[in-house]
């Protein structure tokens, strides 16, 4: 005798519907979730979550651990509007950055569904965001940072893939930007030649221990930012003796990145003076604020050195 379920021609393990395609099952879902639970349902789910131990827990959390959920609480607050992009109004000549309500609804939804890896089609479609493909990829990415670490063989293997070939792309977008510094006759050093001068360009094969060693050693001595120039270089009325490049997009809530990126000009700013930092694919309004130290897009400050 067929049941009823079985007569309807659905069952709950069913799949997706034949000819439906993998972003539009993976869209739906994504809509049926996020439409389904009121924002204050979500905020009280996810508080749990962070602020309860594992009943199972026996051990405390290795630093690694620690670290990665510090930064997922980080990422999970309320996203709260910078004063700075709230009174910032955006010009056709000049860019101010991208609003942090446009950025924190993209990040958000990337975040609460990262375990599904959504894709930039899943997400443009469920909220209408008008950023940047690029950015919204770069969101996506920022998000699945705070996947727990591969375990499996094949898990691993691949992350190390994903991270090669993403340290591929960023020597590469790196490599035109100073193509294009030195198109415009500028004289500068790049990190490596910086490095070379103080005796740390080396690459031969070392122990672990002679590694941990050179990193203490490097850390302790002159910092070495992608381009420093020979000669104080005036870019829009501020007075720049380094550049930072960065082959991403500039926000506040990026995990492990933001904190690093912050400690890490600020230290330039100091030992050496004033400078900027260049996003390639732009930056959150008023995200960054550090004393000497300007941001840009890409394209922008290329233009600035015609």
């Amino acid at each position: 005798m067929v049941s009823h379920r079985a007569r309807k021609g659905t069952s709950r393990g069913e799949g997706p519907k034949m000819g439906q395609s993998k972003n539009q099952a993976q869209s739906s879902a994504v809509q049926k979730s996020a439409t389904s639970k009121s924002k204050k349902d979500r905020k009280k789910q996810r508080n749990r979550k962070l602020t309860q131990p594992s009943a199972t827990q026996k051990k405390p959390l290795s630093k690694s651990k620690r670290n990665q959920k510090q930064a997922l609480q980080q990422a999970s607050k309320p996203i709260t509007l910078n004063p700075k992009a709230l009174h910032a109004k955006p010009s056709d000549d000049v860019y101010n950055g991208v609003p942090s309500a446009a950025v924190g609804e993209v990040f958000s939804l990337a975040l609460e569904f990262r375990r599904m890896k959504p894709t930039v089609d899943v997400i443009v479609k469920v909220t209408k965001t008008e950023l940047d493909r690029e950015i919204v990829s770069s969101l996506i990415e920022a998000a699945l940072r705070l996947l727990p670490p591969a375990t499996t063989p094949q898990g691993i293997k691949e992350q190390q893939e994903i991270s090669r070939r993403k340290g591929e792309l960023s020597r590469r977008a790196e490599n035109e930007f100073i193509d294009a510094l030195r198109k415009r006759r500028l004289l500068f050093l790049t990190e490596k030649e910086q490095q070379k001068g103080q005796g740390r360009g080396d690459r031969e094969e070392e122990t672990k221990e002679k590694k941990k060693k050179k990193k203490k050693k490097q850390q302790m001595s002159a910092p070495t930012p992608d381009i420093r120039f020979k000669s104080p270089v005036d870019i829009s009325g501020h007075t720049c003796l380094w550049l930072e490049y960065k082959n991403f997009f500039g926000f506040r809530k990026n995990p492990f990145v933001a904190k690093k990126n912050r400690k890490q000009l600020g230290r330039y700013a100091t030992e050496i003076g004033p400078g900027a930092v260049v996003y390639r694919l732009g930056y959150e309004m008023g995200h960054l604020d550090i004393e000497g130290v300007r941001v840009f897009r890409q394209s922008d400050l290329l233009a600035q050195l015609r």
